[in-house]
Parts: structure tokens; sequence; C-alpha cells
């Protein structure tokens, strides 16, 4: 069965069989269908014109034409290859319709159908219109083992054609990918209408050339996933993608505690952190702290007892009012406003205020074995520079632990609850083509981060896509929240955004 262009309509097309022509009964008309028309379901969407992507059909199809003189309905079950499928009507003018499709994914095309139909002679020939709201998710077989396991929307395997795995969804959709070297990982995709959303080609070090698909029925986008040797994938695109309201428009922090999310604006804002629904990220209460003003709010990080917000982002470098405000947890959860202990403090190295080059910017933070671990964000580049504070002395020059090169400029940092991951999330300076991406450090040593066991590099996709990337929170090992702010680029302006990643599989147990 396959599907081609016609008059900016998508026809389904299918093969003809025979059939033996019959009179029909009086009263009747006999109603000859020649094919499906599925129609775009979004303005200008993009149709291409070769076709080699054979997309499979719902079988049992039925649609109920209802007369628009009489009410009467006749309800009719379509055959799987309806072209030249025949049935009785009476003469009138109809309406019809069919079920609209409740599946979340398929392994074949769920169609709508609905429209008018004019019977006014004993034989007529028509084309059913439909629409359908499903992406299609294909994966290139080459360099795995099997076909990818559907994690959510609900648990599964893809279906296989040629050289593709693929599902046709409605929703986001989370799979878990195995190597032929057994290595796992997953990936998830939000769907696009009309689309073919193909994550089509894993380009490991022993690869060998590429296969593309041409689509002429879908908006076809397809991505080449970079991997380092036979390892991981170099870019993890993200998934439930959702923007930000105006009132999270500078959202420059996430913090997760337990199964609740944390954020705040960055600096010039109002005192006050939001929490926000995990899923959506629409705000669902504000928290003002009443003792200490917003001057640059930039991360946050928790204990278990307390939750820190690192009011040390220092663009000029020339703030001798750095501080970390401390606030329980308890009262963070159960209050509409709290009121912070506040830790001011140095840094050991900085001996000047006026250096428009200065290395001493900060806007990542971590907890870890009774400390606060810094991440700093030079100007001039691309490294970090690791200090340590004691969240339980007022005043104190901050310990220097150690600088290591990074892939940009690092906005933010988590912690996985056993200590053995540290997340460093950041984004490239490169104009329209800067991407944001995360460093992993599996295996962390504090004192030597750099050195730790596994240090490797994803690339999340670029801004336009990411917004710029704020904050992070490990909600657990299969949900990973990003945050982004608003930003200008290339002339448009990307909303904030909240989005997640998946780094099961990656991350040292």
């Amino acid at each position: 069965m396959r599907l081609f262009e016609k008059s900016l309509l998508l026809i389904f097309c299918f093969l003809l069989f025979s059939c033996k022509k019959e009179d029909p009964k009086p009263g009747l008309a006999k109603i000859t269908l020649t094919g499906i028309l599925l129609e775009k379901p979004i303005p200008n969407g993009r149709l291409n014109t070769i076709q080699e992507w054979n997309h499979p059909l719902s079988p049992g199809q039925s649609v109920t034409f209802t007369s628009q003189e009489s009410g009467d309905s006749y309800t009719i079950q379509l055959p799987s290859n309806p072209e030249g499928f025949t049935f009785e009507l009476p003469f009138g003018t109809y309406s019809y319709e069919s079920p609209i499709s409740s599946v979340k994914i398929s392994s074949t095309l769920p169609v709508d159908l609905s429209g008018t139909l004019s019977v006014s002679s004993p034989e007529v020939s028509t084309q059913l219109n439909g629409v359908s709201r499903y992406q299609l998710l294909s994966i290139q077989k080459s360099n795995l083992q099997s076909a990818p396991q559907i994690i959510t929307p609900q648990t599964g395997m893809m279906g296989s054609q040629g050289d593709f795995y693929y599902i046709y969804t409605l929703e986001t959709v989370k799979t878990a990918i195995t190597l032929t070297n057994g290595q796992r990982f997953r990936l998830g995709l939000d769907p696009l209408p009309l689309s073919h959303q193909s994550f089509f080609y894993f380009n490991s070090s022993s690869s060998n050339g590429q296969i593309g698909i041409a689509d002429p029925l879908f908006d076809l986008n397809q991505r080449s996933i970079p991997m380092s040797g036979d390892t991981y994938p170099q870019v993890f695109p993200p998934f439930y993608r959702k923007e930000l309201g105006p009132v999270l428009g500078e959202t420059s922090a996430l913090e997760a505690i337990g199964d609740r999310l944390f954020t705040l604006n960055d600096g010039g804002n109002l005192p006050e952190l939001f929490e926000i629904s995990p899923f959506s990220g629409n705000p669902e209460r504000s928290i003002r702290v009443t003792n200490a003003p917003n001057v640059d709010w930039e991360d946050l990080a928790s204990s278990d007892t307390h939750v820190f917000i690192g009011d040390f982002g220092n663009n000029l470098g020339n703030r001798k009012d750095l501080r970390v405000l401390k606030i329980p947890i308890s009262n963070l959860l159960n209050s509409n406003e709290v009121t912070a202990e506040i830790l001011e403090f140095s840094y050991p190295d900085q001996t000047g205020f006026n250096d428009p080059n200065h290395a001493f910017d900060c806007e990542a933070m971590v907890w870890w074995e009774g400390k606060l671990h810094l991440f700093t964000k030079p100007v001039s580049a691309n490294e970090t520079t690791h200090y340590t504070l004691d969240p339980n002395v007022a005043s104190q020059v901050a310990s220097k632990v150690e600088t290591f090169p990074t892939a940009g400029k690092i906005t933010a940092a988590d912690i996985t609850s056993d200590g053995k991951n540290l997340l460093l999330l950041g984004y490239e300076i490169a104009g329209i083509s800067s991407r944001a991406f995360l460093e992993v450090f599996s295996g962390w040593n504090p004192g030597q981060t750099s050195a730790s066991n596994e240090r490797y590099t994803i690339y999340l996709g670029s801004v336009s896509t990411t917004s710029q990337t704020e904050g992070i929170a490990i909600l657990s090992s299969e949900k990973i929240k990003i945050s982004g702010e608003k930003i200008s680029v290339g002339g448009g302006t990307i909303p904030p955004r909240l989005f997640e990643i998946d780094l099961t599989g990656l991350l040292e147990d």
C-alpha cells in the first residue's frame, strides 16, 4: 500500500482488484471508492515529491454516512484495501465521519475521515477525505542489536519495514536503544503532525555509509546521531519540550526536592522561588524570600535539610557582596514566605574588580558531603574553576580546588544522590550556531574532576531549540530536567523552555 501527492492532497492508493459489475438496487446508488484524500493538518506543511516509504493503513476502518434529508445513518466497514470497494446508499446528500482514533502509538497510520457526499446518480465514484494527526518515527537498523523498545507512552516494540524500525505516534515516545556491542541508552521524541522524524542513523566508528529515506507524504527530518567510538551518542535531542510562561522568562536554576521541582529568575527580578509542575513547567506557587534581594540569583542546590540559593552572578567581576542564601527545606515546602540565613564569601585569587576578562562569574553549584561546590564561568575562556564553601560559616574565603577545560560556558550543575555523577550544563558562544551541552563526569572525584573515571560531552542541540540553557535538576535516573531562559537568536526570540533527557545506561550506578 502506498500514498502519493495530488493537488496538494495526499491520496491513499491501493492495488486494484477486479469485481463483477452489478446493477444497483432500485432506489439505491452504487458507491465506488477510488481512494482516500489525506489533508494536511497544519498550514503550509511542505509536501515532498518522491515516493519510497510505504505507509501501512489500519484495517477495519469504519465510516458512518448520515443523510442530511432524513437523518438516517449508514455505517460502512471499509476493507484494508479500500480502492475499488463498493457499497450502496439511497439517493441524497450525506455527511460522513469515522470514529476519532484514540490510540497513542500504532504500527499502522491512523486516519480520521470526515466530509460530505452527494449521491444523485445510480453510480458514483468518489474519494473520502481524511486527516492524520500522527507522526512517523523511524530508526535505521544499522548498528542496532534489536528493535528499539518503547518505554512511553506505553510499552512495546517498534515495527519493522525494510532497513528501519518504525512507529506512528500521537504522543512523545521514549525508546530504549541497544547497539550491536550491547551498549544501552535512551532517546525520546516529541511528535509533529505529518512529520517523518527519523533518528535514522547511529554513526559509529565502524559504520559503512548511510541509508536515507525519501517520503513524499510527511515533512522529512533525517538525523545522523554521531557516536563517541561505539560507546554513547554525542547528541541527545531533548523531549517533553514545554514553553514556560512569561513569569519565568529569565529562569536560571532548577532543583528537585523529592518529586517537586523549583526554579527562580536571575538578577533584577523579585526575590522569589517558584514551584513548578515537573511535566508542564506551569508555576504552582511562589515563595518570597523576605530578607534578601535578588542581586543576581543563578543556581539552586540542596542538602537533606536545606536549600541553597547562589546569589553569585558576577558578569562584570566587580561584586564584593557575593553570597549564598540558606533556607530550611521544611519552610520552603510549607510556606509562601521564608527567611534566609546569609552566607557571605569571596574568592581567594581575586585581587581586582575592574577586569573585563575576569574569571569570577559563577552560575553553577551543588551540595555534596557537607560542602557547597561552585563552578565558575570565566569571560574569555572555555574552562571552569571549582571552589568549595562551608555551608555553616557566615563569612568566609572560598577554597580553590581545581581548574579544568569545558566545551563552553557552564551555567548550572547537579549531582546524583550517590555523588557518583556530576552534571555540568552550559552552552557554546558561537552565535546562531551555538549549541547547548552537558558535561558528564561519571565516577566523580571532587578533588580531581577532570580525572574522573569517565568524562564525556553530550550536545543537546542548537540554542534555537533549547533556548539558553540555565538550569538542571536530576529527578531520578530516568528523568533529568533542563530549563532555558528567553533569548534572541538570528533576529528571532526563543521563548523560555523546560525539557527532559534520559541518561539511563550512561551514568555510573
